[in-house]
């Protein structure tokens, strides 16, 4: 793959952050992935229940099973999506019966796997098989594999609030006339005559429509993730542009100006030492016996001699139960058991999450206790920004203006932003709170100005904002004079 095309910031990134990228690969390409999705889920479910339609428990079985071929055509059109080559949705259909048949029983046998859709891209995207595919998988899986199985068991729980929320809106949507009693009764002779099981199928697929491009966009991008620290993209990346800066003439010129320097740095008597003899260069090793005993003995080299115990949980098979069927087990007790160790693993990840988390919380509840005693008091600071009168210039433009003329652009957008929003919560007495994001003063004040021009203007100036403090992109000075003369206009008053 060619980096230099990708259409991301090439950055290391944490595991949620790089699944949240996957979700927005998914926002950003919906038009390129939404027909050949369609396409894919529309045929497969069509030609499943066609097929099965006197057996629909059997027909939704395999609706879940086939779920990693799905993932393969969101996989195969962000991945091409993120080079700058999104596919049409022609060319998917070209590609659809590779896809689906292409490593299809490794791809069933892995259905369960937790990690499924970050391993995924090793066997789809580097044609990996066998033990290179398993090496792969260990080395990529060392730093991601639980975030990974935490991605699967997140979706299999928003899987499931989209059924059964699906399905608990129907009464919802009910006129009050009709009677609920009905309604059960409807149902039960659902259940008796066999529809109802399709309509549950229906739901189903309908969740699985909304979230798979999601999961398999987010194990994607944690793939991507890992690549890039391992290989370290954005260096090669930023070597490469820098590589492309660099001219013919001007790297010729450096390389004669290093020759130049080195020339005049050397002794006068260099002539009569003798001639520099390098290193004697070990000969070629093409016996893999040699190269295993030039390792040893570079092992076994001191620096290399140190050793350090680790405790790890091992589970403890017991004689008497390794050669019990598992059947008998009873499904009953497996179940329990599994319900009961997640029940348990949710508390404990819910008190850890409270202790590290608690200054956030107790935060919240002094602030709740301040806000009853002091419930007119107006914030001071908003997300990082002193909005403080005193703490703003007398002749705000004209500060402004001098700051544009010094070269300093942001620091002229923070105080045209710091003084539109101490003259909406001063002067205009707009509510707001010292927890607002920059989207929540512009609803706020949706709600409490009834001013159009007043409220496009501060959303003019919140856009360039939030471009210039998040996505580093400074406005011109034609806009900045733009935004000077409104803001005057605007909040001149008040100021």
């Amino acid at each position: 793959m060619d980096i230099e095309r990708i259409t991301t910031a090439v950055r290391p990134r944490s595991p949620w952050e790089a699944m949240d990228l996957g979700l927005h690969m998914v926002r950003r390409w919906w038009h390129a992935l939404l027909a050949p999705w369609l396409l894919t889920l529309g045929g497969f479910a069509g030609v499943i229940l066609g097929s099965l339609r006197n057996w629909p428990l059997t027909a939704l079985t395999l609706l879940w099973l086939c779920k990693p071929l799905y993932d393969r055509v969101p996989l195969y059109v962000l991945s091409r999506a993120l080079f700058g080559a999104a596919p049409g949705w022609r060319e998917c259909l070209a590609a659809l019966p590779g896809l689906l048949t292409h490593d299809l029983g490794w791809t069933l046998v892995h259905r369960i796997d937790l990690v499924r859709s970050f391993n995924l891209p090793v066997r789809q995207l580097e044609g990996l098989r066998g033990a290179q595919a398993r090496q792969r998988m260990r080395v990529l899986q060392k730093a991601a594999r639980s975030h990974a199985a935490g991605l699967t068991g997140l979706f299999m729980i928003l899987e499931a609030i989209c059924f059964i929320s699906a399905l608990s809106i129907i009464p919802m949507l009910l006129p009050e006339g009709v009677d609920r009693d009905l309604l059960e009764l409807v149902l039960v002779r659902g259940a008796s005559e066999g529809w109802l099981i399709w309509v549950l199928i229906g739901v189903y697929l309908l969740a699985i429509l909304v979230l798979e491009p999601f999961y398999a966009a987010a194990g994607f991008a944690l793939y991507l993730n890992r690549r890039t620290e391992l290989e370290a993209w954005d260096l090669e990346l930023q070597l490469r542009r820098l590589t492309h800066r660099l001219s013919p003439s001007g790297v010729l010129a450096a390389g004669l100006a290093g020759l130049l320097c080195c020339a005049g740095l050397l002794p006068g008597r260099a002539s009569a030492q003798a001639a520099y003899q390098p290193p004697p260069v070990a000969t070629a090793l093409h016996a893999e016996a040699d190269c295993k005993k030039v390792i040893e003995s570079v092992l076994a080299d001191p620096v290399f001699q140190r050793y350090r115990e680790v405790e790890v949980w091992r589970f403890r098979h017991d004689d008497k139960d390794r050669h019990r069927p598992l059947f008998s087990l009873g499904i009953g007790r497996l179940l329990a058991g599994l319900v009961e160790t997640t029940l348990w693993v949710g508390l404990a990840l819910g008190v850890v999450l409270l202790l590290v988390n608690r200054k956030r919380w107790m935060s919240r509840f002094g602030h709740s206790r301040r806000s009853q005693e002091r419930p007119d008091a107006p914030p001071t600071v908003l997300f990082g920004l002193d909005i403080r009168p005193e703490s703003l210039p007398k002749d705000l433009p004209d500060a402004a203006r001098g700051l544009l003329r010094q070269g300093r652009t942001r620091d002229a957008l923070a105080l045209l932003y710091r003084g539109a929003l101490a003259a909406l919560i001063h002067a205009r007495g707009v509510r707001l709170t010292a927890s607002d994001t920059e989207g929540e003063c512009l609803r706020k004040l949706a709600h409490q100005v009834d001013d159009a021009r007043l409220r496009r203007g501060f959303g003019e100036l919140t856009a360039v904002w939030r471009e210039t403090a998040y996505a580093h992109r400074q406005p011109s000075h034609t806009q900045m004079r733009a935004l000077l003369e409104a803001w005057s206009g605007l909040f001149g008053a008040e100021a």
